[in-house]
């Protein structure tokens, strides 16, 4: 009896006890309050311009206090209540230029990225940064998206998205086009340690990044600087393979306004698997399919940034300088297609970087201005001097000391690149629904080397002496609008795009002539996206542009010949999107179906022993993406998506006609992905963590040639075809399957995570771009150690 009077006294105390508080909320100035809001016990309040708030009834102890900006939470944790010492309390909250990177109840502010009218899917690195994968791995999981490789690490690479491919799919980091980081940050090579996440736009590209993106395009995100951070990381692998990585952040006490960080990289391998190749019978003659090790394949990629800002001062938001060294050395293995391997011919590049960006906030936060400007300085050199001639054994068959050179005639070539880029990106927001956004991307280029193999001019001067010179200009204007208390989003926007190239070019005769020209052209967008409970349905259009980028058109005087006359892609591109989350967050699934109507497409075109990027018809694309991923408690993740495109060659003349409506030759139409991820806790110690999982690829039996379309294959049937070798995988096979699964075991104290996986469980052989053959069976070891 007495319990319960204890209880009854204790619960009516805690009922009776409560009092009117004045929330004082601190650092409110880089915020607009009209949209700010505080929420205690489920009652909502805006905050007042001086940053205080009253509650006129709130219960004595500890109660939960939340705090929106622009619908997204800034603030997020408990407050103490005594009615009996005091009635004012304060609550500071960060500054708002960095509120993209506060998390809400689980679910970051990037969600709002994700509701916008683009088509965008948002990768997050770091939930897998202890993985032994590097980015094209990880990004090869991602609906509607092939990363397509010549090989292993360091080989060149193509990205597939929305049946588009090559450079129509443009990379940036953090808004900067990737070229300027050098080959030791393409996405065969980096580890996921080294960003935050990567955002990939489907169709529609945003404003800001003043893109000419033809059909999509992929931004890496670096990790925000929040506070110190010491980070590092070690994998050995098969095939004599080795990766570290660094990221270290120092910013000093809480409220610093300076910070330095550093982000490093090494990774070495000698790409040694082995491979199907042919060698010539000694008895018969013949050409005959052996087995047999890589064996001229060395890469080594390093890279190291260092920089340093200062934010939160009264002429800037956040004011960087930074500072890139990246050196990159490729062995030359073989010719696009595999069919003839080098044993001597090799690549280098060494490359400096400097950039400077800057933030700021104007006219009480309505202005936002977003400057990034950099400059590089790249040499590269290729040397293909050998007289020997090598088989896929390894074996020089013959040294002919008339002839240099494995691949053609001979290259010991040195090239230097001067580019400069500056981004400048700025929104006014007009009133709470309605926003103006501008960006203009600037691109220069200026290559000049020299080759004494090379082509010469009628004037018999070597042709890479002459500067080549290529600038590029994009304009994007538009108007971001909310609808119906902000359930319905649009955009709406222009874009106006400039080229120009001047230079040599040559044919595999090395024949040349001088080339200069310039192009102008247009284009526009729109979108719209609704937000009833738990739905998001998206559609959008763009009349998009893609102008021939420095490669396309000069070559990069290695493998790839230059082409000066390479005129604009355009393209329509429409995407639906239908997306649900139920009230839970446990279930996601999206529909996204899309079309592209494709003029002047830009494809690289073997022309042994090199290619060349053509216009090469075009194109008529229809395609589905669907995907689901489910968390059915906390331990369980498991999900699938798919893809289906149909790319169709499209109005053909002559004696081309009669591809007229074929499939487009190497791009996988049909390919898709499971994944399921386990984890448990407190296995060997508290807090401890173990995740087990396993990723399964799929891709479908695809044309490496065009057929006429009454003979291609049937999506399950037997192909119509008489030679195999018009198909990849040329064995007969309907398609290949990528088995991975590991094992990640995380440490509380000290934060160590140890990672084991196995790549290609089932050592099945797989092809990738233009038949290339790619690793087999691998084991890595990864240990990740986050010192604070």
């Amino acid at each position: 009896m007495k319990r319960i009077f204890f209880l009854v006294s204790l619960l009516s105390s805690l009922v009776l006890a409560a009092c009117p508080i004045t929330l004082i909320v601190k650092n409110i100035k880089s915020y607009n309050h009209d949209e700010m809001y505080v929420v205690i016990n489920g009652e909502k309040k805006k905050i007042s311009k001086q940053g205080t708030v009253d509650f006129a009834e709130v219960s004595d102890g500890r109660v939960k206090v939340i705090i929106l900006y622009q619908d997204n939470v800034v603030y997020d944790d408990t407050l103490d209540i005594n009615c009996q010492s005091g009635r004012k309390y304060e609550i500071a909250i960060s500054d708002a230029n960095h509120i993209d990177e506060v998390y809400i109840r689980g679910k970051k502010k990037l969600e709002k990225l994700k509701e916008t009218p683009l088509s965008v899917k948002i990768v997050d690195m770091q939930a897998v940064k202890s993985q032994a994968n590097n980015i094209g791995e990880i990004l090869n999981m991602v609906t509607g998206i092939k990363l397509r490789t010549e090989g292993a690490i360091g080989s060149g690479f193509q990205v597939n998205l929305g049946g588009l491919q090559g450079k129509a799919v443009r990379i940036f980091r953090d808004g900067v086009p990737i070229e300027f980081y050098g080959h030791s940050f393409n996405p065969n090579v980096l580890s996921p340690n080294m960003l935050d996440r990567v955002d990939v736009y489907k169709g529609v590209m945003p404003i800001a990044l003043a893109s000419d993106a033809l059909g999509g395009g992929i931004n890496f995100i670096s990790k925000p600087i929040q506070k110190d951070n010491l980070e590092i990381s070690s994998e050995m692998a098969s095939f004599s393979t080795y990766k570290s990585h660094l990221n270290a952040v120092f910013t000093g006490k809480k409220d610093s306004l300076f910070y330095i960080g550093t982000q490093a990289s090494y990774v070495f391998s000698k790409n040694n698997y082995k491979i199907l190749g042919e060698v010539i019978d000694q008895e018969t003659a013949n050409l005959k399919k052996v087995e047999a090790r890589r064996f001229h394949d060395n890469t080594e990629a390093s890279y190291m940034e260092v920089y340093t800002g200062v934010r939160n001062k009264s002429w800037t938001n956040d004011f960087r300088v930074g500072f890139i060294y990246s050196h990159f050395y490729k062995e030359i293995q073989n010719d696009l297609e595999m069919r003839k391997p080098y044993g001597e011919a090799f690549a280098r590049e060494n490359n400096v970087t400097g950039y400077l960006q800057y933030k700021k906030m104007f006219f009480d936060n309505r202005l936002k201005l977003d400057l990034m400007t950099a400059f590089a300085r790249y040499n590269n050199s290729f040397v293909d001097i050998s007289r020997r001639r090598y088989n896929w054994l390894g074996e020089y068959t013959f040294s002919n000391e008339n002839s240099v050179g494995e691949i053609n005639k001979g290259n010991d070539m040195k090239m230097s690149y001067n580019m400069f880029h500056t981004r400048l990106n700025a929104i006014f927001r007009i009133n709470n629904n309605h926003s103006l956004e501008f960006g203009n991307m600037y691109f220069y280029q200026r290559r000049k080397g020299s080759d004494p193999y090379g082509a010469i001019n009628v004037n018999g001067e070597d042709v890479l002496k002459v500067p080549a010179i290529y600038n590029k200009n994009i304009v994007a204007l538009g108007l971001v609008s909310h609808w119906l208390d902000r359930k319905v989003e649009t955009i709406i926007g222009v874009k106006n795009y400039f080229f120009s190239s001047k230079g040599y070019t040559t044919d595999k005769y090395n024949f040349t002539w001088e080339s200069d020209r310039n192009k102008n052209a247009s284009g526009y967008m729109a979108g719209i996206s609704y937000k009833p409970k738990n739905f998001i349905l998206k559609l959008s259009y763009e009349k998009a542009v893609r102008l021939p980028d420095e490669t396309e058109i000069f070559g990069d005087g290695i493998l790839i010949r230059e082409n000066l006359d390479l005129e604009p892609e355009k393209s329509d591109n429409v995407n639906l999107v239908l997306d649900y989350t139920s009230s839970n967050y446990k279930l996601n699934t999206s529909l996204n179906l899309f079309y592209r109507n494709v003029k002047n497409t830009i494809f690289m075109i073997p022309d042994n022993p090199y290619g060349r990027y053509q216009n090469y018809y075009d194109n008529r694309v229809l395609g589905l993406e669907y995907e689901i991923n489910y968390q059915h408690i906390k331990n369980i993740q498991t999900g699938f998506n798919i893809t289906y495109q149909d790319i169709r060659l499209k109005n053909l003349s002559g004696s081309e006609s009669i591809w007229e409506d074929a499939r487009q030759p190497n791009i996988p139409y049909l390919f898709g992905n499971h994944y399921l991820r386990l984890n448990f806790s407190d296995i060997l110690k508290m807090k401890d963590k173990v995740e087990l999982y396993y990723n399964i690829n799929y891709v479908h039996r695809f044309l490496l040639y065009p057929v006429p379309r009454n003979l291609e294959p049937g999506l399950f049937s037997k192909a119509k075809i008489a030679s195999s070798d018009l198909l990849i995988p040329t064995d007969g096979r309907r398609g290949m399957v990528n088995v991975g699964v590991g094992i990640t075991y995380f440490l509380a104290d000290p934060k160590l995570a140890i990672n084991f996986s196995i790549n290609n469980l089932t050592n099945e052989r797989l092809y990738d771009n233009y038949n290339a053959q790619k690793p087999t069976r691998s084991y890595h070891l990864k240990l990740t150690y986050t010192i604070f």
